[in-house]
């Protein structure tokens, strides 16, 4: 059926076995087929050996013929089934179709070598080199199921075979170039050099100096700083916080001032990852307990930026906020007043709290200087003022 279900070896109602073949240069055209009881072969080509129509071969030349010679000559016959396929029990991967003879190697993705336990963690990459050689590298023809050939190329097919085979595989290393990182199948012979960049005794020397193991911060900033140095000199320090990233330092002296607002008092991580040029790396892990004023829900103002000057003519617009706490904030309403002035007006409010807080801004308001005012009204029933933002208004 890979040629069709009306196909030129189809047999309509009967189970038929066909295999077709053509010669490369179209000289000739074969289709030997059968059923349980009954062989045809078909050859089709010149007499005098000249090439054929190029496409007329074993499929568009004889397979026609032999499809009609088998129907006339089992007009009339009963059906016959072929037997079951026996089991295949062979044990070799080329022959019961199994693993394609894979083999499992573990990669460093940098140098493309073999892994060892210097290699880090992340850069270890797990590929399934498949060995592509034509069945005769693998299969005595002549003893299937007996070990394979000691010197395969004493088999005068052997390198014709090969050729094609090799032909293959360039140009499926070719696609495959450059998606190494998403394929874990690689077509060809695994390397048998062992990773030699990544070694203990080029690995960093990592200190951190601030803050100190078991350290109590009382304030809301880690400020770390570091001792690092590497034989191949330091690429960067990357600083994690219960294994979220917060900051990768390129400069030295690779120190980080980090202000987090979204931590909860209690007991925290603070990793510190060196690395050199080839992702050599050391690992220093840092705990502290984090002991501060909870910081209370606010928003920080998107648009307009503070101290912008906006005309009449983008009004009406909509101003836009980043809440913070988002979960705990009920609702936000935003007033304006005239700089000099006291009373106040309510611009407009909004109880849709998601990644952005959106109001809109519909009066256009006389030019002059206004001062925005956010307030937030909590969950639990609190109120928060959000910080101000002047903007100038003009014609």
């Amino acid at each position: 059926y890979v040629f069709g279900a009306n196909g030129p070896l189809t047999v309509p109602g009967r189970p038929v076995a066909a295999k077709t073949g053509t010669t490369n240069d179209y000289k000739d055209g074969w289709t030997l087929g059968y059923t349980p009881s009954l062989t045809a072969g078909v050859w089709v080509g010149n007499n005098d050996n000249r090439v054929m129509k190029p496409g007329i071969g074993g499929t568009a030349g004889a397979a026609p013929i032999w499809n009609g010679f088998m129907r006339r000559a089992l007009e009339g016959k009963p059906v016959e089934q072929f037997p079951p396929m026996p089991a295949n029990k062979a044990r070799k991967p080329v022959l019961n179709g199994t693993d394609q003879g894979g083999v499992p190697v573990k990669i460093d993705r940098v140098s493309g070598k073999l892994a060892t336990e210097d290699t880090p963690e992340e850069l270890v990459q797990e590929v399934v080199y498949l060995q592509a050689h034509s069945i005769l590298h693998y299969v005595n023809k002549d003893d299937p199921d007996g070990p394979a050939p000691s010197n395969p190329a004493d088999d005068p097919q052997y390198a014709g075979w090969e050729v094609g085979v090799r032909a293959w595989l360039e140009k499926k290393q070719k696609e495959m170039k450059g998606k190494d990182e998403e394929t874990q199948m690689v077509l060809g012979d695994p390397p048998t050099e062992y990773d030699d960049i990544h070694k203990k005794e080029l690995r960093p020397s990592l200190t951190v100096l601030s803050p100190q193991s078991g350290v109590t911060l009382r304030e809301r900033l880690i400020e770390a700083s570091v001792d690092v140095s590497a034989p191949r000199g330091v690429a960067k320090v990357v600083y994690l916080v219960d294994d979220k990233l917060i900051g990768i330092v390129t400069d030295y002296p690779f120190g980080l001032r980090y202000e987090n607002r979204e931590l909860e008092n209690g007991s925290h991580k603070l990793t510190v990852k060196a690395y050199d040029d080839v992702s050599n790396i050391t690992i220093v892990e840092v705990p502290f307990t984090l002991d501060a004023v909870p910081e209370p829900p606010s928003v920080t103002w998107l648009s307009p930026k503070p101290d912008n000057t906006l005309f009449t003519s983008l009004f009406p617009l909509t101003l836009q906020m980043r809440p913070f706490k988002a979960g705990s904030i009920q609702s936000v309403k935003v007033f304006a007043h005239r700089e000099g002035e006291e009373a106040r007006a309510l611009i407009g409010e909004t109880s849709v709290i998601g990644e952005l807080v959106e109001i809109p801004w519909n009066k256009i308001p006389e030019p002059g200087t206004y001062i925005l005012e956010p307030k937030l009204v909590l969950k639990d029933g609190g109120t928060v003022s959000g910080a101000e933002n002047r903007i100038v208004v003009r014609e």
